[in-house]
C-alpha cells in the first residue's frame, strides 16, 4: 500500500479494470466462504517461512487438499473450495517465459499456507450482475463520483473531475518505465461506459464489470451476502489443485498451441494481435475452467 496519501487516494479512488468475483460468507462454525477481487491484496495467512530462500520451491513437501465435501448444494453460480495447505508466492520469474522484469519481490519468499474451505464465484461478476445491484441499491461507484482536492491534494482543480484511468495504446513502441505512456485518465469513464462517455456497455452484459474500486467491490459483495476474499484463498483457489505451477493450468503457456487465457499477444503496450481471439476484454467462460471449475483466474 502506498504511504504517501496523495497516492494511497488516488490508489483508492482509481482502482481501474479489476473485475470482481464474488462469495457466500458462512456462520462462525461453518465453513468461510470467500469472495475476490481481482488484484486487490487482503491478506493471507502464514504458517511458515519457505525453507528454499524464496528463490528456490521445486521441492519439500506437496500441498494437501482437503478431503471435505461440500456442505450442501451449491448456491447458483458458484463452486466448493475444500481448502488445505500450499505453497502461496513465487520465485523470481525473470527468465521465464511471460516471466517479465520484475523479479516480484512482493510474492517472496514462497510459504506454506493453510486455508478453511470456502465457496467462490465461477466467474467474474459482469456487468449484467453488477447492473443488478446498481438497480436495486442506486449506488454510485467511485468513479461516478466528482473526487475533492482534500481526496487528491496534489490535483490541479481542472483535473477534479469525475473519471477513471483507461487503457489508451500508444501510437508506437514506448518506455516500458512509464505507466502513463499507456494509460490516461478521461473524464466519465465508469462502468457504464468503459472507453469514456461515448462508450456504453450494451451487447456487452456478460463482460466483467471494471471500473470498480475496493469500496465498489465490498459494497457489491455486502448486497450479494457474500464477501471479498484473502490474497491467500485467491491464489489457492486460482491453482486448482497444481502445485507450484507457473499458470493455473500448468507448466506450459499454450499446452497444444492452445490459447487459455485472454492475455497480450504482439508488442506491449501498442500492438496487441489479438491471437487468443479478443484485442481487449473477454465476455466470462470465453476460455477453460481451472482444475476448480474457476474462470478466468488469470488473463481477462
Amino acid at each position: 500500500m502506498a504511504t504517501n496519501k496523495s497516492l494511497a487516494e488516488n490508489s483508492r479512488r482509481f482502482t481501474g479494470a479489476s473485475p470482481i468475483h464474488k462469495a457466500i460468507t458462512g456462520g462462525a462454525t461453518g465453513p468461510v466462504v470467500a469472495g475476490v477481487l481481482a488484484a486487490i491484496v487482503v491478506g493471507g495467512i502464514v504458517l511458515a517461512l519457505d525453507p528454499f530462500g524464496g528463490r528456490r520451491a521445486d521441492s519439500g513437501p506437496a500441498p494437501q487438499i482437503n478431503d471435505v465435501a461440500a456442505p450442501g448444494e451449491a448456491p447458483k453460480g458458484m463452486v466448493w473450495i475444500p481448502g488445505g495447505k500450499f505453497w502461496m508466492g513465487t520465485p523470481d520469474p525473470t527468465g521465464m517465459v511471460c516471466g517479465g522484469n520484475d523479479p516480484m519481490l512482493d510474492a517472496q519468499p514462497v510459504h506454506l499456507v493453510e486455508i478453511s474451505p470456502f465457496w467462490m464465484d465461477e466467474t467474474e461478476v459482469s456487468n449484467e450482475q453488477f447492473a443488478e445491484f446498481v438497480k436495486a441499491t442506486g449506488y454510485r461507484t467511485i468513479a461516478e463520483k466528482t473526487p475533492t482536492i482534500e481526496e487528491i491534494p496534489d490535483a490541479r482543480p481542472e483535473n477534479l473531475v469525475a473519471g477513471s484511468v483507461v487503457f489508451t495504446p500508444p501510437p508506437g513502441p514506448v518506455p516500458l518505465t512509464e505507466w502513463q505512456e499507456w494509460w490516461s485518465y478521461v473524464h466519465g469513464a465508469n462502468w457504464r461506459h468503459p472507453e469514456g462517455p461515448r462508450s456504453n456497455i450494451t451487447g456487452r452484459e456478460q463482460e466483467p464489470v471494471v471500473h470498480v474500486a475496493w469500496e465498489d467491490a465490498a459494497a457489491y459483495a455486502r448486497w450479494a451476502g457474500k464477501r471479498l476474499p484473502t490474497e491467500a484463498e485467491w491464489e489457492f483457489a486460482a491453482r486448482g489443485r497444481l502445485d507450484r505451477q507457473p499458470y493455473v493450468w500448468g507448466e506450459i503457456l499454450q499446452p497444444g498451441e492452445k490459447w487459455m487465457a485472454n492475455t497480450w499477444q504482439g508488442h506491449f503496450p501498442n500492438q496487441n494481435s489479438g491471437e487468443d481471439g479478443f484485442i481487449g476484454v473477454a465476455p466470462v467462460k470465453s476460455y477453460p475452467a481451472n482444475g476448480y471449475g474457476l474462470y478466468d483466474m488469470a488473463g481477462n
